[in-house]
């Protein structure tokens, strides 16, 4: 299954990736949210295609599994996870947003 290391790896590609520096405290708050999501998502996977976990865990490396996976769970995983951000860095709206 998915470990939380990988799942670590994952986030921080993310974070270079969209260019978001995340506080430890907000990192800390999304890797567990995430993490849930993934354990709530493993479950169902390893009850119902447990090959297809193991072909994504010995297929690819952590960040492509996690990126497959989380595009499944969320749709558009960018777009959802910044928005997690968003909300969990920001208590008011940013000067000059939509």
């Amino acid at each position: 299954m998915i470990s939380k290391s990988y799942l670590r790896s994952w986030l921080y590609d993310w974070e270079q990736t969209n260019g978001f520096e995340l506080g430890f405290t907000v990192h800390d708050q999304l890797l567990d949210y995430l993490w849930e999501q993934t354990k709530i998502h493993g479950k169902l996977e390893d009850t119902v295609c447990g090959e297809e976990i193991y072909q994504l865990n010995y297929g690819h490396g952590p960040v492509e599994m996690l990126s497959e996976l989380f595009s499944d769970l969320f749709g558009n995983p960018d777009r959802t996870i910044q928005s997690l951000v968003e909300s969990m860095v920001l208590d008011e709206p940013v000067e000059g947003a939509d």
